[in-house]
């Protein structure tokens, strides 16, 4: 499709009308085809442009169908203007101004309410105005164009508030409101003086002027102001872009050649009037056919050769009726009525039906387009209406949704608090018995340390005391061996020595309390075991009193060592773990680190783990410190003071 696409963006002069219709119809089928989004409808609206300049009608009307029915399947509202607007441009074109005026009411709706397109919003006002123009509606034509220049005052295009200011002009000067027009004019002279500092296109700009000129002149003579007519019209014809606009030339001729008349200088008068005439009929333009003949008759009747106005006026007369020109039929008849000496009542009774007729169907007209503007609002409060019921349900819907989402999310916590309070009775009842089991074992082995004291007192107290008796008795015995009584005598003395040794081992190493706790805690970290293989150590303060510390504290210090491992098991991933317990001063501490995974301490503080290390550090009346940083590893901190127990 390159070639297609180098069509849409270049100049396509190199292509003859043949190439240029296949172009666009391959482009029409592959723009068709493919996915429905703003890109691929732009380009179909430029496909329907090209259409138009080539004078395909219908395929420009189809393509400008394709984009709309592609618009509102995805809704999208600027699109739809677009091709509403596309639709008032084709039958602008053929004449059809009501409904023109539909399609452009329809448009201009939906760039209202959209409020995302003030500029073409703009645009739709101004072409209603010029269509209500053409229909010779002034009144309503000058109230859309003010809502227009409302409009283009606050969006810069200078092109369109030009437009707009002209078009003020022009209905003001039907109105017979010259002075207010001529303010207008002015207007429109300083916005074409501001579009050719803004380097707007040559060619559009020279139009532009003429356009000017031939207008200002027509009110200048309406003024009965001929000098200054003629002095516009002569700047009018000096343009060389006449040359690509026939209309617009062959217009300046017939208003030249009239001003002339008007001004009482017949000279050259019918050379401008008959090339208007020619220039028009070359290019087969009715409307401006019409307007030449009526300018001939009345140049034939100021040369007092009524045979040549009659007839002139009365092909004039014949075309308006196959036009449906009403203003024309009217000044034809008007002109017919009043020089036609034989058919004179004739034309004067067909001109009164007709002016009748005109003046009824004028009236029809502004109730025809009132009507539309009604019906246009009304489908407009209608889909409003119908957009506030759709947002309702949609609401509601939501409201649904949402209660329904609130009930699942409250009956899941719910069932998770449920889960939560049996888990929670479950590690409570699990607590107690160990507790239990942690008294049981502490009783033990403090009622095991009793009976080492007791034995290594029986063993001082008592056996010691034998031997040394047995000892001292034997050294008084007389003996006649006395090497006998020596060794017997040694192996008494080695014999008490090993006792006391043994005696004091049992009360001072062996059987001290201190080593029970500790190794009871020792014992906790040589059974901890993980996938990830964790390398557990433990350190503890040999000036810790265990003695001093009273057993419902060692049972808050085993579980919160305990619970504490097992998170490591669980979640750490950890290569190492530590665990530290230091004496200092009347405080001790405990320090549990591993080089794990860590978290995020805010998602946590609600669970079950860190509620019983609250509880515990609650319990012994200490400070809690838990530090962790993700991918760096977590530490735990309690220090408290000890009790005596």
């Amino acid at each position: 499709m390159e070639d297609n696409n180098y069509f849409l963006r270049y100049d396509d002069s190199e292509f003859n009308d043949a190439q240029k219709e296949q172009l666009l119809d391959n482009l029409y089928i592959h723009f068709s085809a493919q996915d429905n989004n703003p890109t691929n409808r732009h380009a179909l609206f430029k496909v329907a442009s090209r259409y138009e300049k080539l004078d395909l009608e219908t395929k420009y009307y189809n393509t400008v169908n394709k984009a709309q029915e592609l618009a509102l399947e995805k809704n999208d509202t600027l699109d739809i203007a677009k091709s509403l607007w596309y639709k008032g441009d084709f039958h602008d074109a053929k004449e059809s101004y009501d409904s023109a005026f539909y399609y452009y009411s329809q448009s201009e709706k939906l760039y209202r309410s959209s409020k995302k397109d003030s500029l073409n919003w703009g645009r739709m006002l101004l072409y209603k105005a010029g269509t209500l123009y053409r229909m010779g509606i002034y009144t309503e034509s000058e109230a859309e164009t003010v809502k227009a220049l409302n409009v283009f005052s606050k969006v810069n295009h200078s092109e369109l508030l030009y437009e707009s200011v002209v078009q003020m002009a022009l209905n003001l000067d039907e109105l017979k409101e010259y002075d207010d027009a001529l303010k207008y004019y002015n207007l429109a002279l300083q916005q074409l003086n501001k579009l050719k500092k803004e380097n707007y296109p040559k060619y559009r700009l020279d139009n532009s002027y003429a356009t000017y000129y031939n207008n200002i002149g027509d009110l200048f003579d309406r003024m009965g102001n001929h000098d200054k007519a003629k002095e516009h019209y002569i700047k009018g014809l000096a343009f060389d872009v006449l040359k690509e606009n026939p209309k617009l030339h062959a217009m300046l001729l017939n208003n030249y050649a009239h001003n002339k008349m008007l001004s009482g200088n017949t000279h050259q008068v019918d050379s401008l009037l008959f090339l208007s005439l020619r220039i028009r009929d070359s290019i087969n333009h009715e409307q401006g056919v019409i307007a030449s003949k009526i300018r001939i008759s009345e140049y034939y009747l100021s040369k007092k050769d009524t045979v040549q106005a009659i007839q002139n006026i009365t092909e004039a007369y014949k075309l308006s009726v196959k036009n449906k020109s009403h203003l024309d039929i009217l000044r034809s008849l008007e002109f017919l009525s009043e020089n036609d000496k034989v058919n004179k009542d004739y034309y004067t009774e067909r001109y009164i039906t007709v002016k009748d007729s005109i003046r009824e169907i004028e009236r029809t007209t502004k109730n025809k387009f009132a009507r539309i503007s009604y019906e246009t609002e009304k489908i407009s409060l209608h889909n409003k209406e119908l957009s506030k019921h759709n947002t309702l349900l949609a609401l509601l819907f939501m409201v649904a949704i949402l209660i329904i989402i609130i009930t699942v999310i409250a009956y899941k916590y719910k069932l998770i608090n449920q889960q939560l309070k049996h888990k929670q009775k479950e590690q409570l009842s699990t607590e107690k018995i160990q507790e239990i089991l942690l008294k049981e074992k502490l009783s033990e082995e403090e009622a095991r340390s009793e009976e080492r004291n007791r034995i290594s007192r029986e063993l001082h107290d008592g056996i010691v005391n034998r031997i040394f008796t047995i000892r001292l008795n034997l050294s008084l015995l007389d003996s006649t061996n006395q090497e006998l009584k020596d060794q017997l005598m040694a192996e008494l003395n080695n014999a008490e020595k090993h006792i006391r040794e043994v005696s004091h081992d049992l009360h001072s190493n062996f059987f001290s309390e201190n080593q029970d706790f500790n190794r009871l805690l020792e014992g906790l970290i040589s059974e901890q075991k993980n996938e990830c293989h964790t390398k557990f150590n433990i350190a503890i303060d040999k000036f810790i009193e265990w003695s001093k510390v009273t057993d419902k504290q060692k049972v808050h210090i085993y579980r919160i060592i305990q619970e504490a491992l097992n998170n490591i098991n669980k979640y750490a991933k950890a290569s190492k773990c530590s665990v530290v317990l230091l004496k200092k001063e009347q405080n001790i501490f405990i320090r549990i680190h591993d080089n794990g995974k860590g978290f995020n301490l805010q998602k946590i503080k609600n669970g079950l783990g860190f509620r019983i290390f609250e509880e515990r550090t609650t319990e012994l009346n200490g400070v809690l410190k838990i530090k962790s940083e993700i991918g760096k590893g977590t530490t735990i901190e309690v220090v408290f003071k000890k009790q005596t127990s």
